[in-house]
């Protein structure tokens, strides 16, 4: 059986599902990624349909929009038949109206302005949520000590194709940036009264801020919702913000309202943790294996990295003034 064929029938096969057992008459069902769908029903309805693999992830979004009200955020909807999540063919799925919106788009100034506004909208109105079994998750430092261990793995490509000094360079980086960040950590942010009754998103790349034709900012997607210092969010968005405003500290800066002198340290310091370019290298590498393909690759990747030195080396004589 070809592919067009298995999906056609996993297509059919989730219809008929969805008809029996949600009261979910579909009119059309079109995949947009695994296991993401739109779905019209037959009144012209749109709703985004999702499969998770673990229950949890569901439950303590349900959770969130049972507690918090606010137009920003796009919940769940029951399914028709008022069932929170149907389980089918290895996955929980839920239902979300389709909002015709687009995403934001970093490069734009007013874009980056709004998905930060609109962050720190979603971290007031998460202040002080409670959420049964849910305890603080933090795993910054662990993350970034798991992108060094990946860039480590990438030695010996590295090598072969004559970018010792580079791998070197960044490996560095990694290793100090990580202590640095540690040793600044101390007391740890996550115990301070200012950062205790936080919450996070978990993910701010541009595809979860949508914007509709009236200039309504939405927030999607909160799978990875956690209660997390605020930071953290803000450590992400920076880093994303970092390429399109040519790694300028001074724009960077107007962005943050730090609540301590602690967490402004800690916000530049983790920007010079070079973790998203290992993102985007292990990301290219895993699907291209073609030599030539991956030489060519690391000459734009070397220039940005030059970019990124200079704007460390200005974090750091900001942070030693």
């Amino acid at each position: 059986m070809n592919n067009h064929k298995r999906d056609d029938s996993v297509l059919n096969r989730l219809t008929t599902f969805l008809n029996n057992n949600a009261d979910l008459s579909i009119q059309s069902i079109k995949l947009i990624k695994p296991p993401i769908y739109l779905v019209t029903n037959h009144l012209n309805q749109q709703f985004i349909l999702k499969g998770y693999k673990k229950l949890e992830t569901i439950d303590k979004q349900w959770q969130l929009f049972d507690r918090v009200d606010q137009d920003f955020i796009i919940r769940f909807c029951p399914f028709p038949n008022k069932k929170r999540y149907l389980k089918w063919g290895g996955y929980y799925w839920t239902l979300q109206k389709y909002y015709p919106a687009r995403k934001l788009d970093y490069h734009k100034k007013k874009d980056r302005k709004r998905a930060w506004r609109v962050m720190k909208q979603f971290h007031h109105a998460t202040t002080g949520l409670t959420i049964p079994n849910e305890s603080c998750s933090t795993a910054f430092v662990p993350k970034c000590k798991s992108r060094l261990n990946k860039w480590q793995q990438s030695k010996e490509i590295m090598d072969h194709l004559g970018y010792q000094k580079l791998y070197q360079e960044i490996e560095l980086q990694l290793i100090e940036s990580i202590e640095w960040f540690v040793s600044t950590n101390n007391p740890a942010i996550e115990d301070s009264r200012y950062f205790q009754a936080n919450w996070i998103h978990g993910d701010v790349a541009s595809h979860n801020f949508l914007s509709d034709n009236k200039d309504n900012i939405y927030l999607i997607d909160f799978d990875l919702l956690s209660p997390s210092p605020s930071i953290y969010d803000e450590i992400q968005l920076g880093q994303r913000f970092l390429p399109y405003i040519e790694h300028d500290f001074d724009q960077l800066n107007s962005y943050i309202e730090p609540v301590t002198y602690q967490a402004y340290q800690l916000f530049f310091i983790a920007l010079t943790i070079p973790t998203d370019f290992v993102r985007e290298w292990w990301y290219y590498i895993s699907k291209s294996t073609a030599i030539a393909d991956i030489s060519s690759y690391l000459i734009d990747f070397q220039l940005s990295w030059e970019e990124r030195r200079q704007f460390v080396e200005t974090v750091k004589r900001e942070l030693n003034r």
